[in-house]
């Protein structure tokens, strides 16, 4: 699933892993159902008990979904969070925050494979053979959209980058119709769409009308290279989709999410000078040196557990440099994999509908936490592309997903 998470990125597009084989024919309850009428004769009383206890699973079912549903919402806006706290706090160690983060995913991702290999029969071998050519091209489209957003986003609004994040699911449809022609989109879906793209616009004119007045046009730059990122984001998402469909054998999501995280962070690693350089794009400070990131890196790890470094490069860019940071990034990484392990929970419980609104609270929850740890205040801009972005991510739900028989991962 992309999270865009990604986390996390949302909307359409995101591959669905099918269930082991449900069991066809009537539910617990219309068996109980069933029963109590053809012995409505000779007891009453069983066929009132047989409501009863289906009412109650049915008010079980919902309180357990309920709180998937928020568990994920919060997961989602945790995540979202700590990457704005992340990129502003560590601004000129942003590379240092970069690297850390894939590698912890990747860490991460290659427990859960090793503890499902070892102790269930989820990863079968024939996994193995799902070629790297396609692991390679997907870390390098979700590198490139790393890097955009990392590189522009302190000078990105709070608000915005919880908005920007979401145009993955506009150009997911676009993109779509040439890769899978025969995907229909519901009206809706196509309004929610829209919707999503005039919140983006909001707030890149926003942006663009504050670099006027300052006569600084770096937040507007930043503005279009964020919401530039969500196209690498929705390529990687429909290529993994048609490599997964080309494949045509059960692949576990883990096992394929594990590999391309270590192929990704080979990727950051080798061309970290150039990204180093990069990240010197968002301000007037310019590129930075290469020759600093030896330095930099270091500086970068005493920053982040509030050993010092604060003076950061160069510039006079200042970072804010407490052991809080180091928290932020693991608070970072466990909210991804809660929020990616939640999501197809949610999906199988309640449909398009319980994700889309689950994606709404999440940003209205990280909207919230924003305003009150970010000093600047909330322009209006920031509450009109919200009240757009909101109405436009519920059309989306409305209209639903189309039909996609994609089989990712089986349990027999």
């Amino acid at each position: 699933v992309d999270t865009n998470n990604n986390g996390g990125g949302g909307g359409g597009g995101a591959y669905r892993a099918i269930p082991a084989a449900p069991a066809g024919g009537p539910s617990r309850r219309e068996l109980l159902s069933s029963v109590g009428t053809r012995q409505r004769s000779t007891s009453s009383l069983w066929a009132l008990s047989t409501a009863a206890l289906g009412a109650q699973n049915i008010t079980l079912k919902g309180v357990v979904t309920a709180l998937l549903c928020v568990a994920v919402a919060l997961c989602m806006s945790a995540e979202r969070v700590a990457f704005k706290l992340l990129v502003d706090r560590m601004e000129p160690y942003r590379i240092v925050v970069m690297v850390l983060l894939v590698a912890l995913l990747a860490a991460m991702y290659n427990a859960v494979v090793l503890a499902k290999r070892g102790c269930t029969k989820h990863i079968k071998p024939g996994m193995s053979k799902f070629h790297h050519c396609h692991v390679a091209v997907l870390a390098v489209l979700e590198t490139l959209q790393l890097t955009a957003m990392f590189a522009a986003g302190p000078l990105v609004t709070p608000a915005m980058s919880l908005v920007l994040v979401q145009l993955s699911s506009v150009f997911v449809p676009l993109a779509s119709r040439f890769v899978f022609p025969e995907r229909v989109y519901a009206p809706l879906h196509t309004y929610g769409s829209a919707a999503v793209s005039a919140a983006a616009l909001t707030g890149t004119l926003d942006a663009l009308a504050r670099s006027v007045s300052a006569r600084d046009f770096h937040p507007l730059y930043c503005t279009v290279t964020f919401a530039a990122a969500a196209l690498p984001s929705a390529a990687a998402s429909l290529y993994r989709e048609h490599a997964i469909a080309g494949f045509a054998q059960p692949l576990d999501p883990y096992f394929l999410n594990a590999w391309v995280l270590l192929y990704q962070l080979a990727l950051v690693l080798l061309l970290s000078p150039v990204l180093f350089q990069l990240q010197g794009l968002a301000g007037p400070a310019g590129v930075y040196p290469a020759s600093s990131l030896g330095a930099s890196a270091a500086g970068g790890g005493q920053c982040l557990v509030g050993a010092g470094g604060g003076e950061g490069w160069p510039g006079g860019v200042e970072a804010e440099c407490t052991v809080g940071n180091a928290v932020v990034l693991v608070v970072a990484v466990v909210s991804v994999g809660a929020a990616v392990a939640g999501v197809g929970g949610v999906v199988e419980r309640g449909g398009d509908k319980h994700l889309g609104r689950t994606m709404m609270a999440a940003v209205v929850a990280a909207f919230i936490a924003l305003a009150v740890l970010d000093p600047a205040p909330v322009r209006v801009a920031d509450v009109l592309a919200l009240v757009l972005l909101l109405a436009g991510l519920e059309l989306q739900a409305r209209g639903g997903e189309p039909e996609a028989e994609l089989i990712t991962e089986l349990n027999i």
